[in-house]
């Protein structure tokens, strides 16, 4: 084309090919218009079905209008209601008059819904989750590679309506993970992509770690506090997770155990799923502690297992926080007393 007419000739006339082509006055306006009629009927014949199915679903964020367009004539099974609200799409996109205009909105949609699938893809990939079978499977990179060049195309076409879809798909997504609440949205995409992203890393980081065996202790300047704390009296009092939470707030990592005493089984495990219900419900947006519940016939065995474990920054466990309260029972102040020897051997430190 560059070779045939000017770039000023080219952005100028739409229909600069008929000029050019060989009985193109008479061939370009036909082949427009079949191009055009075809994929009019294309789109009228698929748009109904998809906008149906969509309903089916129960995927439209209204329940009377996923009612409404699911509903089909009865002799044909044609979806009239969704063809009803179809053409009325088309014929607002039509009256804004500008083809241009037009052929950009459109592009936007099918652009946004490609990248849309590339990116849910690359994350299902990249997350290896176990129940993604897809009967046709490609290559992470492919599917990262479509992302981003649907991006970059849409900002080649135009900024504004591409930051006019983003965030319009954004609000949609807001709007229908709040209505389809109880449905996995994007958050189990993001965890599996996290957890893989998480385990590659330690695996980096213990394979280059460099241990030493010298029993004088040694003080990093890469040093901060993992601390891990361990109590059954959480929900009679939070002082030791407050302060747990501030040594978590930007320079350490802290975990909290709620201790639930007696034997690992089914109703133990009940208990457990319960409590940390719970706990989660208690805890604010500000905390910065990884809460969880351990199961241990006695407070030894409980730290015995848990200071073994790294924590959930992957970094190993090096404070130990005991809490006890004076105008309580001395039972607490008995644990603390037999297991700080263990604690202390461990070369933990002790915060009381």
């Amino acid at each position: 084309m560059a070779n045939s007419a000017l770039p000023k000739t080219l952005v100028e006339n739409q229909l600069i090919m008929s000029d050019i082509a060989i009985a193109g006055n008479i061939l370009i306006p036909i082949g427009l218009a079949a191009c055009t009629f075809t994929s009019a009927l294309g789109s009228i014949m698929v748009g109904p079905r998809t906008l149906q199915a969509l309903a089916l679903d129960k995927s439209v964020p209204m329940r009377s209008a996923n009612k409404w367009l699911s509903k089909t004539r009865k002799k044909d099974n044609e979806p009239v209601n969704a063809s009803i609200v179809t053409c009325l799409i088309a014929l607002v996109f039509v009256s804004f008059g500008s083809v241009n205009m037009v052929a950009q909105i459109i592009s936007m949609f099918f652009l946004v819904t490609y990248g849309s699938l590339c990116l849910i893809s690359f994350l299902h990939h990249f997350g290896s989750s176990p129940a993604y079978r897809p009967t046709f499977k490609s290559k992470w990179y492919i599917s990262l590679l479509g992302f981003a060049a649907s991006i970059w195309v849409m900002f080649q076409i135009s900024i504004l309506y591409t930051l006019i879809a983003y965030i319009f798909i954004t609000l949609l997504y807001v709007y229908m993970e709040r209505y389809h609440s109880e449905r996995k949205g994007f958050s189990a995409l993001f965890a599996n992509t996290l957890f893989q992203v998480n385990r590659t890393l330690q695996i980096y980081l213990q394979n280059k770690r460099t241990r030493t065996h010298s029993n004088d202790a040694k003080v990093s300047e890469d040093w901060r506090p993992s601390a891990i704390c361990i109590s059954r009296n959480t929900f009679k009092r939070d002082s030791a997770l407050k302060l747990l939470n501030w040594i978590s707030f930007k320079y350490g990592f802290g975990t909290y155990l709620h201790l639930i005493d007696g034997y690992y089984s089914h109703k133990t495990n009940e208990q457990a799923n319960e409590e940390m219900r719970r706990l989660l419900n208690n805890l604010d947006t500000s905390n910065q502690v990884y809460v969880d519940t351990i199961i241990s016939p006695s407070t030894t065995s409980a730290i015995a297992q848990s200071i073994q474990i790294p924590g959930i920054a992957g970094m190993e466990n090096n404070m130990v926080i005991f809490e006890f309260l004076k105008s309580d029972n001395e039972d607490d102040l008995h644990d603390i007393i037999s297991n700080f020897r263990m604690v202390n051997a461990g070369g933990f430190d002790v915060c009381i």
